[in-house]
């Protein structure tokens, strides 16, 4: 079968997000961000590699990054393309932590422990997912998924509405809203577990 060329896409919503992390976030904070952008996408190119699945393209939207690429084979290959991200974001903390740039490196471990909760589209609700599938079935792994997809935005907005009454900003509530936005089913969804990485079969 002919590869297919690596391609770019870049939504007009991805613009937008670019430009308000921009004008929201000091240079410096977009840059160490930036930084854990990458270094998490680019675990989850390695295994994927590793698990010799193709990558077709990057696809960046108002919702966050999507590589495409044909699905690994087997629960295991799965869950490592699932985790290979936050891995990579830890081992980014321990080399910031050790050059001595603490700001970054928490960022980082941030973003990864951000990407580990067990919900869909992220990293640890790809794990979880696939670990219940192969255990349980797919369809006890779908009910799962489904539930947290529900009840973990609706308690982060809920504690987010709590914070914010007692003066400690808005961050979780809307980082809440997003993450329901995210779900199967929605505007920025389309049907698909696709934010961080695709699955498209060819």
């Amino acid at each position: 079968m002919k590869r297919r060329r690596f391609s770019l896409d870049v939504r007009p919503g991805a613009v937008a997000l670019l430009a308000g992390l921009y004008f929201l976030l000091p240079l410096r904070w977009c840059a160490r961000l930036a930084l854990a952008v990458a270094v998490h996408e680019l675990g989850h190119v390695a295994a994927l590699v590793l698990c010799g699945a193709e990558i077709y393209g990057l696809r960046m939207e108002g919702c966050g990054l999507a590589l495409r690429c044909a699905p690994p084979e087997g629960a295991v290959r799965t869950i490592a393309a699932a985790i290979s991200g936050p891995a990579a974001g830890v081992g980014l903390f321990c080399i910031l932590r050790g050059l001595g740039y603490p700001e970054g490196a928490d960022l980082s471990l941030l973003y990864t422990c951000v990407n580990l909760l067990p919900v869909l589209p992220l990293d640890g609700g790809r794990a979880l997912q696939a670990a219940v599938a192969a255990l349980a079935g797919v369809r006890a792994a779908e009910r799962l998924l489904d539930a947290l997809g529900l009840v973990l935005p609706v308690a982060l907005m809920g504690l987010g509405i709590v914070l914010f009454a007692r003066g400690m900003g808005l961050a979780l509530g809307v980082f809440g809203a997003w993450l329901a936005l995210l779900q199967p089913g929605m505007t920025c969804q389309g049907g698909k577990h696709d934010v961080k990485y695709s699955y498209y079969h060819m």
